[in-house]
């Protein structure tokens, strides 16, 4: 009754959506897609696939023929200038962009088919044990929640512990019952043993209250710094 019944197209944008909610809109007969922009350029590409493994991914379509992009040794999305802002005003002065290509600071890849996939932000990157990269909004994307209202994958030193460790943060309201806290907790743990091994949290903790957050979403630095002052209490969650 909130939708209607006489939309037509709906696009995501703004943030990751997940491929469950695509599913379950496109489903109800809403034809929603995922798309990709930002304010500094603009739009750049739609998924308009009507196939639903296309629209029910990942996929954000495949960025406009016009868009001469580049990705960058660290898989950095970059966009050229003539696609971006012409520049900034900082108190009241106008600062030209200069660059050649405008630096988005999303993690991508493109796959097979052409079509552009967000991996994640390249500054909430953790470094793994081995060495590699990792994304926390994309092993977010593939933990289940439950009833929790955010979850964080961090990397942080808490109070107690000689170096930075890889944790999950799950915040609530307080207002969970028992037993709906441990069913959330069974599909968290589920999900995290199907991640492979460098992936996987050392601890998961659970925050009463909300986690700090920016435009962007939850602050993960922010949160982070909360954690290792002890400005936040959360306690560790187990099986």
């Amino acid at each position: 009754r909130f939708m209607g019944e006489r939309l037509a197209f709906l696009i995501s944008g703004g943030g990751f959506i997940a491929p469950r909610t695509l599913e379950v809109l496109n489903g109800l007969g809403y034809s929603i897609y995922a798309g990709y922009g930002l304010t500094e350029c603009g739009v750049i590409c739609v998924e308009l696939s009507r196939k639903s493994k296309f629209r029910n991914g990942t996929s954000t379509g495949k960025i406009f023929s016009n868009v001469k992009y580049k990705i960058s040794e660290q898989g950095e999305l970059l966009i050229p200038k003539d696609h971006s802002m012409n520049g900034i005003y900082v108190d009241g002065q106008f600062n030209e962009f200069m660059e050649e290509y405008y630096p988005t600071n999303d993690l991508v890849n493109i796959d097979e088919t052409g079509r552009l996939h967000i991996i994640g932000r390249l500054d909430d990157v953790i470094i793994g044990p081995n060495g590699e990269n990792i994304s926390p909004e994309e092993i977010e994307s593939r933990i289940n929640k439950g009833a929790f209202t955010q979850e964080a994958m961090i990397n942080c030193q808490l109070p107690g512990t000689e170096e930075k460790q890889m944790v999950l943060v799950l915040a609530d309201d307080g207002t969970m019952g028992a037993f709906e806290k441990a069913s959330s907790l069974k599909s968290v743990f589920t999900s995290i043993d199907t991640l492979t091994m460098s992936e996987r949290p050392v601890k998961v903790l659970n925050l009463i209250g909300s986690m700090p957050e920016n435009f962007k979403g939850i602050d993960r630095k922010a949160l982070s710094a909360k954690l290792e002052k002890q400005e936040l209490f959360a306690t560790e969650s187990t099986r």
